[in-house]
């Protein structure tokens, strides 16, 4: 956008060098072509991205266009009778009458009052964009900090658990074979009725 303005710009002093400033004509006349070449690349880039991005902006795009056009055509009008009434003889009132009426025509305000328009659009939507991007973002964090905790707090409750479900009865046995080992049947019963399960170590307890 800021590009299609700078072409606008360059357009309206080459064609008013061009057409108020005598000598020189085809420097002015190459630099108002190029910077047409500009603006329209940078239209058509603007569009592009209009149709893939912001296709909410359409109606922006197509008022630059248009406006742009009329512009252009102006500058051109302007050209061409600049160019008419240096290789004619006379010059009538009717041929002033008309490059003053195309003059007071070839303006850009318009063109770049809708330009910034659309400026300030995408620099607010821009930011409306980011402060929505850091929120999510933000929220995301705060989902995945809670979710590692709540999986470490379960990830350590069921270790104790299954580590005490394991390690308990062992020391039980353990023990019983202590008790076994001294002679002392009555406690070792007592550790050994600690182990009565289903799984192998109930079988060994056994």
């Amino acid at each position: 956008l800021k590009e299609i303005k700078v072409a606008a710009l360059n357009i309206e002093t080459a064609t008013n060098e061009n057409v108020f400033i005598p000598g020189n004509g085809n420097k002015y006349l190459q630099e108002i072509n190029e910077q047409k070449s500009k603006f329209n690349n940078n239209l058509n880039k603007y569009e592009g991205l209009v149709d893939k991005y912001f296709p909410y902006e359409k109606g922006t795009g197509d008022a630059i266009r248009d406006i742009g056009v009329q512009f252009i055509s102006n500058a051109d009008k302007l050209v061409k009778l600049k160019q008419a009434m240096s290789s004619s003889d006379t010059i009538t009132p009717t041929m002033v009458q008309h490059f003053l009426s195309i003059k007071n025509e070839f303006e850009p305000d318009e063109l770049f009052e809708v330009i910034d328009g659309a400026i300030s659009n995408d620099r607010s939507e821009i930011v409306n964009k980011a402060i929505t991007m850091n929120k999510a973002i933000s929220n995301s964090s705060w989902v995945t900090i809670f979710s590692i905790i709540i999986s470490v707090i379960v990830a350590i409750s069921f270790g104790l658990y299954f580590s005490r479900y394991i390690s308990n009865p062992i020391s039980n046995l353990k023990d019983a074979a202590t008790q076994i080992g001294i002679g002392d049947y009555v406690a070792a019963c007592k550790f050994l009725s600690k182990t009565q399960r289903g799984d192998e170590i109930g079988k060994l307890s056994s």
